[in-house]
């Protein structure tokens, strides 16, 4: 499996799946595997609704049991989806703190103050200077298929059961979808963008763009369901980091066109998937050109079954963090709980950091 324990200073730009890096066993000698654990599941907006992607929608998976903010007095460990924006109360210490990293650096640089407050980060890219452990993995963000965002929060719309159960339609449209914004943050979104607007002029009826700016749509399952093909457009390149883009096409039993992460056949089987290079925006054209006229779903179909399956039973962040918590734990101090600390959000460390820059002694000239 493409998920790898690392200390920070042992760098390797092209990890191996296998998990290599030992780590000290300096616990008590507690049989752990053998308790029930809760796990406190932070995200910036606590909406636990989020907890049905477990088998039974209860925040239950093996010996794990995950609960929301309003339970962090109760957990063992905490786990948190990228910056809050607010402080955390907890008493869990910061050897059973996992920090998912959700966001590319090109948009969103945590500081290393904000990172060291965790014992542990999960995701695909590094952060300099830090001292825990990492684990290469892709973000694990919550996909959008079975769901959507409501005045009230995000509200699941499907079940685990309902979505794992989900059968192909047998209606799909030969016409490719994508979901997109008109963000032009990184070169990847510019990329993209422009690449849409060619191929909607090359294929005005056979491309269907809906999102922020384009067509509206209430759950993006309308925008991926009818079609046989979607364009999965990552913001960035970077290995591991393959996002809900690319989940929410398998999960509505379409063929992924997908630009973005370097390994993800490392994750899903090679015919899942068509891989698109939109630095070569003509080559890109044509692999879309040739999909839609030589059709060959039906072919991709059982890989897409595997992918799916997989995504759904392996690759949630509740799955992921169920892996990263289990290979550390036989070597994880069990420490006592904290008398109670804050973990402060990121913009608390920029702030001090101006004001440490602002008040630093002025260099005299000559």
């Amino acid at each position: 499996m493409p998920y790898r324990c690392r200390r920070q200073e042992s760098v390797d730009p092209d990890p191996d799946p296998a998990f290599i890096a030992p780590i000290p066993t300096t616990g008590h000698g507690q049989d752990q595997a053998s308790l029930m654990r809760t796990i406190g599941y932070v995200t910036p907006d606590n909406n636990e609704a989020m907890f049905a992607l477990t088998p039974e929608g209860d925040g239950r998976l093996g010996a794990l049991r995950f609960v929301g903010a309003d339970l962090l007095h109760e957990a063992d460990w905490l786990v948190v989806n990228g910056d809050t924006g607010v402080p955390i109360p907890t008493t869990i210490p910061r050897s059973r703190r996992l920090l998912f990293l959700s966001e590319p650096p090109e948009v969103l640089r945590l500081t290393r103050g904000f990172v060291e407050q965790f014992g542990t980060i999960v995701g695909g890219v590094d952060v300099p200077g830090y001292s825990g452990m990492q684990f290469r993995s892709h973000p694990a963000i919550h996909w959008f298929f079975s769901g959507s965002i409501t005045a009230r929060g995000w509200q699941q719309t499907m079940s685990y059961a309902e979505l794992r159960d989900l059968p192909p339609p047998g209606d799909k449209q030969t016409a490719i979808s994508v979901v997109l914004s008109k963000k032009t943050q990184t070169p990847q979104h510019r990329a993209r963008l422009v690449f849409v607007e060619a191929l909607q002029k090359r294929f005005p009826d056979r491309v269907k763009v809906f999102g922020s700016g384009f067509e509206r749509i209430d759950q993006k399952a309308d925008a991926i369901l009818p079609y046989k093909y979607h364009l999965a457009l990552e913001n960035n390149d970077i290995p591991h980091f393959w996002t809900e883009k690319l989940a929410d096409a398998l999960l509505g039993w379409s063929l992924p066109v997908h630009a973005g992460c370097k390994n993800v056949s490392g994750y899903f089987p090679p015919k899942s998937f068509v891989p698109l290079d939109l630095q070569n925006q003509n080559e890109a054209m044509d692999t879309v050109a040739r999909l839609l006229d030589s059709d060959p779903y039906d072919d991709h179909l059982d890989a897409i079954a595997t992918a799916r399956r997989s995504l759904i039973e392996e690759h949630t962040v509740f799955a992921v963090a169920r892996r990263v918590i289990e290979a550390i734990e036989p070597g994880c101090r069990y420490d006592a709980p904290t008398d109670g600390e804050i973990i402060r959000p990121d913009l608390a460390f920029r702030f001090w950091k101006r004001v440490r820059r602002y008040f630093r002694p002025k260099k005299k000239a000559g």
